[in-house]
């Protein structure tokens, strides 16, 4: 009997182990569970509560929690309640309302001050749950609306304002229907409209709307805008969008609303929702008919403003798209027009005249036009011209020799004085329609070609290619980027050394600047350098030019290379407009280099300018220690005195004088004229452009002290030079 009582006593401690292990992982799991839904909770950016109808248990998530009273304050069911209690509370925000109403299926509303002191609203949706087979809870979820109501307020204020007088204002709000707008940006952008937006255009209340939806709603015209400003905001480029457009409402016409969206970000900068209104401001336009129609005239010329061109334009070009589908096109052709030496005019001949000639233009304008065409005074000095027309290459040319003979005549002391006959010229950028660009497209296409004018020839009429629009846009590129360039370091030194002809060992090298942009590699200077010169960049690529070549020649130094002189160029900006003797004396201090190995070069052209400040600005150079060299020399204008007042040490022959030097007898007697003029003048002379050893034999002949050149290196990096010539000579 003894081992069955053992047996029963086993078999019942089994089963307790076995229900205590299962017991565990039910508990476990449950565990598991409770914080997984914490975890949801948690991480929405909706504000949650979860309560007992009796009040006895509310929890509420992070972000309420947060937006209540700090993330760990305790957050029991009085607590909670009585931060939404308060004095100012109206009743229909105040907690009992909440809990009586909170299944109700339009929501509830409530309002308390969060922690800043400011009122918050929120909008409640709320539904019965069961929690671990428990009925009596209620979960409510809520959404913040307070952005909403400030920007609710401000379309009101904005459509009041739009009215002419206080009178129509409580009409005008009695009839006002404002739609609000909420885009969820987590995952793919999820949109909530309110019913009366939904009703303003032609959404069904159930409806589910996208982006997409929306943008088939925006009129044809008004598209490009407002996709633009949109796509800006989705990225974070933007903050906010306002924008009048277009869009279809529900009666099936197109109505006017004016948009005013707003992008919230988290603490990270990343875009998480957008929220605004939309409202309805057609009539407000329709009052306004005729001062539109206004709007479209300059008052000057009587032709169309550039908001009236633009319009009239588009209305032209879509007559002939509309005939292109009876298979009866006619082609269009774009001028744009500018008055050349308009500032000198108005200087010489006054306002009054500068008014006369204006009208004189609008004149011809509409006077070798004919109906099938709009013209327009797009700036002070600028007109645009478009003209349907079958053959529009000899419509155009016959239009401009028009107008300019029309101006030369109206030079007769009546209209126009006649010393006036030789200023009124103009330049005129030419695109031909190809029936595919809008009128935007084809305007700044022509205008393209104003700006390229100057390098293409005489011609009044300048025609669009594509090569002038690549070219202006790369320098459109580099004018955007250079900034970006330096400030990030993508430029960099490479060194062409210099060679002497009695030892023919490197005794220096010049500094040459090259942009090494990400995406497109090594730019050379003669595409960036005059861009920077232009937008006044300049002076500070020539100041961290000048401070990295002393660097440089200082590291050179202390890893004991041979000691080799730098010599940077100098530009023009940098002599006239800067303190370049301070700056270089801040390089020297700065690096420690001493300045008997840098030098800088400046061209003869640039330095006759102005013979009497450059020869200062050279002496004071001189003072430091630095010598100074003359780049470029035989290509300029100066004479021989002015070179002589200079206090130069080194003069540089130019490699037009150095290329045909073994070819032809009268380059040898000059380079040899040059070499000896220089040497007469104790300079020390550098030849330019060496490239070949019969080259360097003839210059070697006639005394030249340094070659510079390919023969013996192309501009090479930093690393390189010391790989190629500095490591050898310290071995």
């Amino acid at each position: 009997m003894e081992w069955l009582f053992i047996l029963i006593i086993a078999v019942l401690a089994i089963v307790a182990v076995v229900m205590f292990v299962a017991f565990a992982r039910i508990k476990k799991k449950a565990g598991s569970l409770e914080r997984r839904l914490n975890a949801l909770y948690n991480a929405s950016n909706k504000y949650i509560m979860l309560w007992k109808d009796d009040l006895s248990y509310v929890y509420v998530n992070d972000a309420l929690r947060m937006k209540l009273f700090s993330l760990g304050a305790n957050a029991d069911a009085g607590f909670v309640l009585s931060v939404f209690d308060s004095e100012k509370t109206p009743d229909k925000f105040s907690p009992a309302t909440l809990i009586v109403n909170a299944l109700d299926e339009s929501g509830t509303e409530s309002v308390f001050n969060d922690l800043t002191g400011n009122p918050c609203y929120i909008k409640w949706r709320s539904d019965s749950v069961e929690v671990k087979g428990v009925s009596g809870f209620i979960m409510s979820v809520g959404s913040d609306e307070t952005e909403l109501r400030y920007l609710k307020n401000e379309l009101y204020k904005q459509r009041r304002d739009n009215f002419i007088s206080e009178e129509n204002f409580e009409m005008a709000m009695e009839s006002a229907e404002i739609g609000i707008i909420h885009i969820s940006t987590h995952a793919l952008p999820y949109i909530e409209m309110s019913p009366v937006g939904k009703k303003m255009l032609g959404f069904n209340s159930i409806d589910d709307i996208t982006l997409e939806d929306l943008k088939e709603k925006v009129y044809a015209v008004d598209l490009n805008n407002y996709e633009h400003k949109l796509k800006n905001l989705l990225n974070g480029n933007s903050s906010a969008l306002e924008i009048e457009i277009k869009m279809l409402s529900a009666n099936n016409e197109y109505h006017n609303f004016m948009l005013k969206w707003n992008g919230t970000k988290d603490e990270f900068g990343t875009l998480t929702k957008i929220t605004g209104a939309f409202i309805d401001v057609t009539s407000q336009r329709e009052r306004y008919s005729l001062y539109d129609a206004v709007s479209l005239l300059d008052p000057m010329s009587g032709l169309y403003n550039r908001k009236g061109f633009m319009e009239k334009g588009s209305e032209l070009l879509a007559l002939l798209n509309r005939n292109k589908e009876n298979e009866n096109f006619g082609n269009a052709v774009m001028a744009s027009i500018k008055i050349e030496r308009m500032l000198k005019i108005t200087s010489l001949f006054g306002n009054e005249m500068w008014e006369r000639l204006i009208k004189c233009y609008a004149e011809g304008l509409v006077k070798f036009t004919g109906e099938n065409s709009v013209a327009g005074r797009i700036g002070t000095d600028d007109f645009a011209l478009i003209i349907a027309s079958d053959n529009p290459y000899h419509d155009i040319e016959a239009f401009t020799k028009e107008l300019f003979l029309f101006l030369e005549n109206n030079c007769d002391d009546n209209t126009l004085p006649a010393n006036l006959k030789d200023q009124v010229r103009f330049d005129a950028g030419i695109c031909i329609y190809d029936g595919m660009d809008d009128i935007q497209t084809l305007y700044y296409k022509a205008n393209i070609m104003l700006y390229a004018s100057s390098e293409i020839g005489n011609k009044i009429c300048h025609y669009y290619n594509d090569d002038v629009e690549k070219k202006l846009h790369d320098r459109e590129l580099i004018e955007f980027e250079i900034g970006h360039a330096l400030k990030y370091n993508e430029f960099e030194l490479y060194y062409q050394p210099k060679v002497s002809f009695r030892t023919g060992e490197i005794i220096g090298a010049e500094a040459l600047i090259r942009w090494n942009h990400p995406k497109r590699g090594i730019i050379y200077p003669y595409e960036f350098i005059p861009v920077a010169e232009d937008i006044g960049i300049i002076i500070k690529m020539d100041e961290w030019g000048l401070k990295q070549a002393c660097n440089q020649n200082k590291y050179w130094q202390v890893k004991g290379y041979r000691n080799i002189k730098v010599s940077v160029n100098m530009s023009q900006i940098q002599l006239y407009k800067t303190n370049v003797v301070e700056t270089l004396k801040r390089a020297l201090d700065e690096s420690g280099l001493e300045p008997q190995y840098i030098e800088i070069e400046l061209t003869e052209t640039m330095a006759v300018q102005d013979i009497k400040h450059t020869i200062r600005v050279l002496e004071n150079i001189k003072k430091l220690g630095v010598s100074i060299s003359m780049d470029d020399f035989g290509t300029g204008y100066s004479s021989l005195s002015s070179i002589k007042q200079l206090p130069i040490d080194i003069l540089k022959v130019d490699r037009s004088l150095i290329h045909d030097l073994c070819d032809n007898p009268a380059s040898e007697n000059i380079a040899r004229a040059v070499i000896e003029m220089g040497k007469a003048m104790n300079f020390l002379v550098v030849a330019e452009g060496v490239e070949t050893q019969e080259q360097w034999d003839i210059l070697n002949k006639l005394g030249c002290d340094e070659a510079q050149g390919y023969f013996h290196g192309k501009p090479l990096s930093a690393a390189d030079i010391e790989k190629k010539f500095l490591m050898a000579d310290s071995v």
